[in-house]
């Protein structure tokens, strides 16, 4: 039996509410030539039914008796995966028709790229919507490893052989963060690129991981930036981990004082990095100007004059915000 070029692995528990548009959105793909792997993690709703419901051959549906969890399912479509190209796709998002196709035409033409994301339309419902702007080149993705996730995962298409020639999946380690944990393991073995053309709506929803289990996302977050910090030559303190969590997640203290740690800890990770190499030089270089402007204009009021000190930092010459942004970052120093 020919092995098709891309195996779309779709993880699904008790996901009768938007399952069959998830996998109608990829049967009517323009781009052919997959498996659907669609793995009914223990579902005792209509998943299964759902499934069964759809006559095409291209359908692989993998049952489990009982519910193994998300990283065991990921896994398991790993290991059944006959293709070339592993696509993620998630039971409660829509792919658009032209996603396969471009993502292969763009990773059979950039052989250095293992992992490949796109944007997103993030969604509630038809009236709230929000179109995503997102970064595509391998070293500004690489250089905002450690204060984003970089890709969308239910949109990423992974070359399988990266991840069978150093015997990568996904950790259960790292419980909620799974993705952004396998991305830290490919940062040294490949290219990273995502497309910037809308090829996937995220469906957001009260049940989504990173809203009932935020302390478990944080805390695996919190490993993963530890291991990356150490690649670089920096052994966090617990106070350190804490002004990175909050940079990281935007949680800024509205409090004085804050402004002067997270510079102190930026220089550091500038200096660590200008050391050890790990992330591209001149583009973490404008990441960490970024964040502290960002940081600044976050903290900006009348208490506590973070214009000031975003100017007298050396930090504030690695990056030049647009004119509107600095503007707004003035009048609400002073409106306040």
């Amino acid at each position: 039996m020919t092995a098709p070029t891309v195996s779309v692995v779709l993880p699904a528990y008790q996901a009768e509410k938007h399952l069959a548009e998830a996998v109608q959105s990829i049967l009517d793909q323009t781009f052919t030539d997959f498996e659907l792997l669609i793995i009914n993690d223990g579902s005792t709703d209509r998943t299964a039914e759902i499934i069964q419901s759809f006559e095409d051959k291209r359908i692989v549906h993998i049952r489990h008796a009982e519910n193994q969890k998300l990283i065991a399912s990921l896994n398991e479509g790993i290991a059944q995966a006959r293709g070339k190209y592993i696509a993620r796709m998630d039971a409660d998002d829509i792919s658009h028709h032209t996603r396969l196709q471009k993502q292969v035409e763009f990773l059979d033409a950039h052989p250095a790229v293992g992992i490949l994301g796109t944007a997103a339309c993030f969604f509630r419902s038809s009236s709230s919507r929000h179109n995503q702007i997102i970064l595509t080149e391998d070293a500004e993705l690489k250089s905002r490893f450690l204060f984003a996730n970089p890709f969308n995962h239910p949109s990423v298409m992974i070359r399988k052989s990266v991840l069978a020639e150093h015997g990568l999946s996904y950790s259960s380690v790292f419980i909620h963060a799974e993705d952004y944990a396998l991305w830290m393991e490919l940062m040294e073995r490949c290219d990273f690129a995502n497309l910037p053309e809308i090829l996937l709506d995220y469906r957001y929803s009260d049940d989504q991981v990173t809203v009932k289990h935020k302390s478990t996302v944080l805390e695996s977050v919190r490993k993963i930036h530890h291991a990356v910090l150490n690649k670089i030559g920096i052994n966090p303190t617990a106070d350190q981990a804490d002004i990175h969590e909050i940079i990281f997640t935007e949680d800024f203290h509205r409090g004085t004082g804050f402004a002067a740690s997270a510079e102190a800890w930026l220089k550091q990770l500038l200096a660590a990095n200008e050391s050890s190499g790990y992330f591209p030089k001149q583009e973490f270089q404008k990441r960490i100007g970024k964040t502290w402007f960002i940081v600044c204009t976050s903290l900006a009021s009348a208490k506590e004059k973070t214009h000031k000190a975003y100017n007298a930092s050396s930090l504030s010459a690695l990056y030049r915000p647009s004119s509107s942004d600095a503007l707004k970052f003035r009048l609400k120093q002073w409106l306040k």
